[in-house]
């Protein structure tokens, strides 16, 4: 995952009802000396602009991989903190969104490489009660 990335971000927020489209650019660098890897990102949504960073690992104690996860259009003052198996295309990792005055609500990303020059990173929002849809999704070719 290593490296420079370009490509569409597409938004929902609303089951089954795209919001926006727009081109985003990325880049993966693993912290030296370690297994982390620093994911920094750049796009818009609806003509704002907006950032993002997580932090990906594999926990080797717990055999799960991580993220520690922030955004300029998502969050408000948290860290998103998610975990979840790895399988041979990737992984996913689960977390939840903090609602004020309502129950959380679960977030959960997969990151694929189908092959080393394309790079696809989906985000799934699923309601207190269960019920998952797309929210996100960012699909990568190399620069």
């Amino acid at each position: 995952m290593v490296g420079e990335w370009e490509g569409i971000n597409r938004t929902w927020f609303e089951p089954g009802k795209p919001a926006d489209e727009s081109p985003i650019s990325g880049v993966m660098r693993q912290l030296p000396g370690s297994p982390f890897v620093i994911y920094e990102y750049h796009s818009t949504i609806q003509g704002q602009a907006f950032h993002g960073l997580a932090i990906f690992s594999f926990n080797q104690f717990t055999r799960q991989f991580e993220s520690a996860w922030v955004d300029s259009f998502h969050q408000s003052t948290y860290t998103m903190i998610s975990s979840g198996p790895g399988d041979t295309a990737g992984f996913a990792v689960l977390g939840s969104i903090v609602v004020p005055d309502g129950p959380a609500w679960g977030w959960r990303t997969e990151v694929k490489v189908s092959n080393p020059d394309a790079l696809t990173i989906t985000a799934y929002i699923i309601e207190p009660q269960g019920e998952e849809s797309k929210g996100v999704e960012t699909v990568y070719q190399r620069k």
